[in-house]
């Protein structure tokens, strides 16, 4: 927080341009940091190409053989894992996916825990983290869908990387997500 509030905006000042990954950051940048609109300019993200090859793909270790949605991303609140998990639990017996979560584990992995304990649906949570390029490949190409319904997102590769293996995205309208998902993914 100290370098958002202090360093940065010293070093955007003295800038000649900046590059933002989205038009939501950009706005953001232009809105927060009172920028000259002309000095910032758009450079999306590029994709992991690697990813699209089908015939590198491996099944991860710990992945059990059923049908699954996926989340991708951390557990913090802004991702909105919370809202995914609920309407899991409320569509359980009419559904049997499970949902497959790639994340690495955070200080808010613990209240994650207790509400999918809550919920009953601890036996419909698997948690994947540290994957390759080849497993993660598998978990999106494998996916009935992806999840991503994040509060804040200044890009969100998870719905393009989706695409990229034939997996259908579903993102909020909000944010960059549905500028960078475009007409590709249900909003």
């Amino acid at each position: 927080h100290t370098y958002y509030k202090k360093v940065l905006p010293l070093v955007i000042k003295r800038a000649a341009a900046v590059v933002a990954v989205s038009q939501h950051t950009r706005a953001d940048l232009v809105k927060r940091y009172t920028l000259d609109a002309a000095r910032v300019c758009v450079v999306h993200n590029g994709l992991n190409v690697n990813l699209a090859a089908r015939e590198t793909e491996r099944r991860p270790r710990d992945m059990p053989e059923e049908r699954y949605f996926l989340f991708v991303g951390t557990f913090a609140p802004r991702k909105n894992l919370v809202t995914v998990t609920r309407a899991l639990a409320r569509v359980r017996d009419e559904v049997s996916e499970s949902l497959v979560i790639v994340a690495y584990p955070d200080r808010w992995l613990g209240d994650y825990r207790n509400l999918v304990e809550q919920l009953g649906i601890s036996d419909r949570i698997i948690y994947l983290t540290g994957l390759t390029d080849q497993e993660i490949s598998y978990v999106y190409r494998h996916a009935t869908a992806l999840f991503l319904l994040s509060e804040y997102e200044g890009f969100g590769m998870p719905p393009l990387e989706a695409m990229l293996t034939a997996t259908p995205a579903v993102v909020s309208d909000s944010t960059s997500l549905s500028e960078i998902a475009g007409d590709a993914a249900l909003r």
